[in-house]
């Protein structure tokens, strides 16, 4: 009985790949004799206490290394964010520095050169296109 069980478990992966195509329900379908086959394998393991002990420490093991490299990962993508955010706030600082020692008139002006020649507009004063 348990082979033909396996048998039309191994019908329902096939079918749930042909369902991949057309609908979004096929992936569940494919995946669920994953569900069957991986209870029954654990209900092997734990049969023998230092067998269930060896399988937990591996997993243990292969868990804690893709945690290591998803915490470094995670420095590493957060790093970048800092470093970027000061190199952003110390070309704004430099560039206000720079406004604040011109008058009300100029700084309006400088402003107003700069946003439109960051538009791409090419009609800010003194900036042509060419």
């Amino acid at each position: 009985m348990k082979h033909v069980v396996n048998i039309l478990l191994l019908g329902m992966v096939l079918l749930g790949i042909a369902m991949m195509v057309d609908t979004p329900w096929g992936g569940g379908v494919a995946l669920a004799p994953f569900v069957v086959w991986g209870g029954r394998f654990l209900l092997l393991i734990h049969r023998s206490v230092w067998a269930a002990i060896v399988f937990w420490a591996g997993i243990a093991y292969l868990s804690w290394q893709a945690a290591t490299v998803l915490l470094i990962s995670f420095l590493a993508v957060q790093t970048l964010k800092v470093v970027r955010q000061e190199s952003v706030s110390r070309t704004s600082n430099s560039g206000r520095r720079k406004n604040r020692l011109k008058g009300d008139n100029e700084m309006q002006l400088s402003l107003d050169v700069s946003v439109r020649g960051g538009l791409g507009l090419g009609s800010g004063v003194g900036i042509s296109d060419d």
